[in-house]
């Protein structure tokens, strides 16, 4: 039987790894020692000597020279989570070390998510939950996009932008996407654009595009300034992808746009 540690940070092993999930996991792998942290293996990486497979989440230790100096057994890393690019390396694929990811599980309840969120949005819900708490009373004579023949713009088509693509075949509404590939938008039902044409053009814009330093700041007040009126810009991506100081001052000036 193959010999396996589970190391991520105490907080997400509970999380990731319930009692169902570690009993199967005992059910096909020899766990030879408690849970770890990168903390502890940094500490104690003797501990790593027998692991053959190495169960993970958020929390995992960079896989570097050090530490794959210590687990001369490893071959592949199970990762209860997203994106693998915080631990690992070029050192890592050099030695051929299998490593999987849950960002496809991870990718459907944030794609509900979002859909649930255009969906409202095209109703205003949250606009007109806003206007109640604050009058009292529902103003009637607001402009509704609803959902047919609506525009929404859907910046990056990776997993998550992907399937929200796919749940909004099922409605009446157009589909702008900010991709690199045509062919792939076009797939999906999709229109490519630009993120000029998104923004100006889109009822809704929902982000899903990956946090990386090429991405840091992309969208700027100069998008949300060209909005349509009555608009909602949905970010379920990371904040760091807008310049949020720069939204926050033109929803100061545009009391018609709704941000999630």
């Amino acid at each position: 039987m193959l010999k396996g540690l589970f190391l991520l940070s105490n907080d997400a092993f509970g999380k990731i790894y319930g009692p169902q999930e570690r009993r199967d996991v005992e059910a096909l792998i020899d766990v030879y020692a408690p849970p770890q942290t990168a903390a502890s293996v940094a500490e104690n990486p003797a501990v790593l000597a027998e692991a053959d497979v190495i169960m993970s989440g958020w929390g995992m230790a960079r896989l570097d020279e050090a530490f794959l100096a210590a687990a001369p057994r490893l071959k592949a890393v199970f990762y209860g989570a997203g994106s693998i690019r915080g631990f690992a390396t070029d050192a890592a694929w050099d030695r051929g070390i299998l490593i999987t990811s849950a960002y496809a599980a991870n990718a459907i309840p944030t794609a509900e998510f979002a859909l649930a969120q255009i969906l409202l949005s095209l109703k205003r819900a949250w606009y007109f939950g806003r206007q109640i708490r604050r009058a009292g009373t529902y103003v009637r004579k607001e402009t509704v996009a609803g959902a047919y023949e609506s525009k929404v713009g859907l910046i990056s088509l990776g997993m998550i932008g992907s399937y929200v693509a796919e749940l909004l075949q099922h409605f009446d509404v157009e589909v702008l996407a900010y991709t690199s590939s045509a062919d792939k938008a076009a797939r999906l039902g999709a229109r490519r654009c630009s993120l000029d044409e998104i923004f100006a053009q889109c009822d809704v814009v929902s982000l899903h595009t990956p946090w990386i330093p090429e991405t840091v700041g992309m969208i700027t007040g100069s998008h949300f300034t060209s909005m349509k009126e009555n608009a909602t810009f949905i970010n379920t991506a990371r904040g760091a992808v807008v310049r949020e100081d720069e939204l926050i001052a033109v929803l100061k000036q545009r009391p018609d746009l709704f941000a999630l």
